[in-house]
């Protein structure tokens, strides 16, 4: 612009000079002339060119801008909507949606005019119907459910309450209350209300009595008075307590009627109202299980439950551990009860094994850990088909003992040598070998597994 001033300057200048030297009033109109000219050609003129774009944010909810935030006058199938660098623009039904911004000036007295076409489907609104069951528990309660297990806003005389798939109305006191389920996060917000009328004489009513079932789990239930009185409770017409509430833990499927009743002298008829849970099948499908046991000797067993479930170890009545599994390895002879309790998951289920450990056992073991010659050694000690001694020196007999003491295998042999015993033709299990000088010493004991 320094530049364009500067230009203007000498020009005008130069041109008051011929003037002066005219003195013509032709002169001055002509000056006038190339003035306007120039300023028209070389000042830049206003761009009247706009650019929109729109980001969708779902099915039917837009926000329209435009890239220089050039504020615009927005209209909508037409009609004006608002104005502003960006508007939001939510659909409230389907359809096809023209949008344009436009603007006019001085400069721009056609005013640039730009339009986007939007498509809202049907489909966009088919989970917004929604209705409302109305379970009436007294004369001022009232429990009300979204039928399709929507997630709605529940207000009450206007004032929110919470957002759930349900709502449990409780008036404390007389009055006129209107109960609103709106769902305000599917367009167009849809609103179902109930006005409800709760008299003084409903309020004085001491005798009424109202059951609220709180479900924790399929087999978890928590049971009370809606307005936390002491009421006797029957669960299929057998009692179980007085109290404001109770807590109910199903062992099996079925059907259970839950009632409460209440009778004071003032209510002399008393009341007794009830409520049904439905315990299905499927709730207990999880809770059966097996336990696979694997013995590494006469006084060593894995148990491991075979559907991997936590189960809670016992023995002999006293707690172990909570696990999967669980491994048994006594040092003393003796009989010993092997319990797996799944008792988080009802119906509470135990299986048990019983084990008898005899001393003969034991000794074995004893001379294991403690006559074991270090030197010698056996690889692999699992196997399918043969496995080595190493270390041996000597005169010495191998024996291979099964679990039942029965000799399956006997090999002798002389020096210092690693001897190879084929193993391929026993069963698969566990054997002991057992090796010896010729004058029946016993040099070493191992275990030896058999695939």
């Amino acid at each position: 612009m320094q530049r364009i001033g500067t230009i203007l300057c000498l020009v005008v200048e130069n041109i008051l000079f011929y003037l002066i030297f005219l003195r013509s009033m032709n002169s001055l109109k002509l000056l006038f002339c190339i003035i306007s000219l120039l300023i028209s050609n070389l000042l830049p003129s206003q761009d009247c060119t706009i650019n929109t774009h729109y980001e969708q944010h779902s099915c039917s909810s837009f926000t329209f801008f435009e890239e220089n935030e050039i504020e615009l006058q927005w209209t909508v199938n037409g009609q004006f909507y608002q104005s502003g660098g960006a508007i939001d623009f939510d659909a409230s039904e389907p359809g096809t949606y023209e949008i344009c911004g436009y603007y006019e000036t001085s400069d721009c007295p056609e005013g640039p005019f730009v339009c986007d076409t939007i498509i809202v489907s049907p489909d966009c609104f088919d989970d917004c119907d929604f209705n409302i069951a109305i379970e009436q528990q007294s004369c001022s309660d009232y429990d009300f459910f979204a039928t399709g297990e929507e997630l709605l806003d529940w207000y009450v005389n206007g004032e929110f309450q919470l957002t759930d798939v349900e709502y449990y109305f409780d008036a404390i006191e007389p009055g006129t209350y209107e109960i609103c389920a709106v769902n305000e996060g599917c367009p167009p917000e849809t609103t179902l209300c109930e006005t409800f009328v709760v008299t003084e004489d409903c309020m004085e009513d001491d005798c009424a009595v109202g059951i609220a079932i709180n479900e924790i789990d399929c087999d978890t239930y928590e049971i009370f008075e809606s307005s936390e009185q002491q009421v006797s409770w029957f669960i299929n017409d057998e009692f179980i307590s007085f109290f404001h509430g109770i807590d109910f833990d199903p062992t099996e499927a079925g059907t259970y009627q839950i009632c409460a009743g209440i009778e004071t002298p003032d209510c002399p008829q008393g009341v007794f109202v009830c409520d049904t849970i439905v315990v299905s099948p499927d709730c207990f499908d999880e809770c059966d299980f097996n336990v696979a046991i694997e013995q590494q000797s006469c006084s060593d067993y894995d148990l491991i439950a075979t559907g991997e479930e936590l189960l809670d170890w016992y023995v002999n009545d006293e707690f172990q551990l909570t696990s999967v599994a669980y491994n048994f390895d006594v040092s003393e002879p003796g009989t010993y009860e092997i319990c797996a309790v799944n008792e988080g998951c009802p119906p509470e289920t135990t299986l048990c094994e019983t084990f008898v450990i005899g001393e003969d056992c034991l000794e074995i073991v004893s001379i294991e850990e403690t006559l074991q010659d270090k030197k010698i050694t056996i690889q692999p000690t699992i196997t399918t088909s043969d496995f080595s001694i190493h270390g041996l020196s000597g005169n010495y007999i191998v024996h291979i003992i099964d679990q039942n003491g029965k000799l399956v295998f006997q090999k002798t042999g002389s020096g210092e040598v690693a001897i190879n015993c084929d193993i391929s033709n026993l069963l698969p299990g566990l054997y002991y070998i057992s090796i010896l000088t010729t004058d029946n010493q016993l040099k070493g004991i191992g275990k030896v597994v058999k695939m």
